[in-house]
């Protein structure tokens, strides 16, 4: 599914070339047995299109320069007991130009749409943890670290190459927006299953760039249909470990914890409304943090 045309022009004594590519609603479902290596997935669905001008040197693969758009719609893997773990109605990337040898990475817009992630938690682990299975072993006398085996593998062996080398320093980036995002989470290692969901997640972040003092960013997300979550961050380019962060959860019933305060306190609650608020700021490895949680109006039920 899906179609591809393009143009391109190298030159067989320098190794230059520059190349136009058009790839419209490819199917992605022809990387599945490579992904199996990795995964144990029951399927890999996506539709990749984009519009690129790339150029560079094929004697030196890490020199690379391309501008267009990247895009990835419905998007979705889904694992052997049949649950889906990941999905995305759509991804856009707008590059204005990416040039690893030159270290420039001027981004125009990211957006996502309906990004999905559901995380569940078993006695014995986390179903990612099952998720993954072991790479094929490559084969005697060959070089692991620049195996074909798989497409995979070649593509991060790639990346490592282009990391090693070159330090992503210099980037600007337009806007970069998250739109009605969705995370389920089960907990089946109590008494009774617990499930916490965070719908019509939004992040959004203004116009950035490596030269700028500190990045802001903007969240806020419905809890379980009733609770409500705002916060807003700011962190700086330059050292990613110093940051702002101030979030404030409001209205959110404290009986969508029940299957917990049964377990560890044998208690649950028919009424209670939680409000909280975090601030927080670290700079040069010291914390300050402040904390306030008001929980209304409670009323306890009966032990059990």
């Amino acid at each position: 599914g899906g179609a591809v045309k393009g143009t391109l022009r190298y030159n067989d004594r320098s190794g230059l070339y520059n190349c136009l590519l058009h790839i419209d609603q490819l199917q992605l479902s022809w990387l599945y047995p490579y992904l199996r290596d990795y995964l144990n997935a029951q399927s890999l669905r996506g539709l990749f299109s984009s519009e690129l001008a790339l150029s560079g040197n094929s004697r030196i693969p890490e020199e690379i320069a391309l501008s267009g758009s990247l895009g990835l719609g419905n998007f979705s893997i889904v694992d052997n007991t049949g649950e889906s773990l990941v999905r995305l109605a759509s991804m856009q990337i707008l590059v204005d130009s990416l040039n690893v040898k030159n270290n420039l990475y001027n981004i125009r817009e990211i957006e996502m749409e309906r990004p999905y992630l559901r995380l569940s938690m078993y006695p014995d682990g986390y179903n990612f943890d099952r998720l993954l299975s072991s790479p094929p072993a490559a084969s005697a006398g060959s070089d692991s670290a620049q195996s074909y085996s798989n497409l995979f593998t070649l593509l991060a062996g790639y990346i490592d190459d282009i990391v090693k080398n070159y330090v992503v320093s210099h980037y600007n980036a337009g806007r970069v927006t998250v739109k009605d995002g969705s995370v389920l989470f089960d907990d089946y290692t109590l008494n009774d299953k617990f499930q916490f969901r965070l719908d019509s997640i939004h992040l959004s972040s203004d116009r950035f760039s490596s030269s700028d003092s500190m990045i802001s960013l903007s969240a806020d997300a419905w809890l379980n249909r009733t609770g409500r979550l705002k916060a807003a961050m700011r962190i700086s380019p330059s050292n990613y470990s110093n940051f702002q962060l101030e979030g404030i959860i409001s209205d959110q019933p404290i009986s969508d914890f029940n299957p917990y305060t049964e377990y560890y306190v044998a208690t649950p609650f028919t009424s209670g409304r939680i409000f909280y608020r975090n601030r927080m700021h670290i700079e040069n490895r010291r914390l300050e943090n402040d904390n306030q949680l008001d929980i209304l109006q409670v009323n306890a039920g009966r032990k059990v």
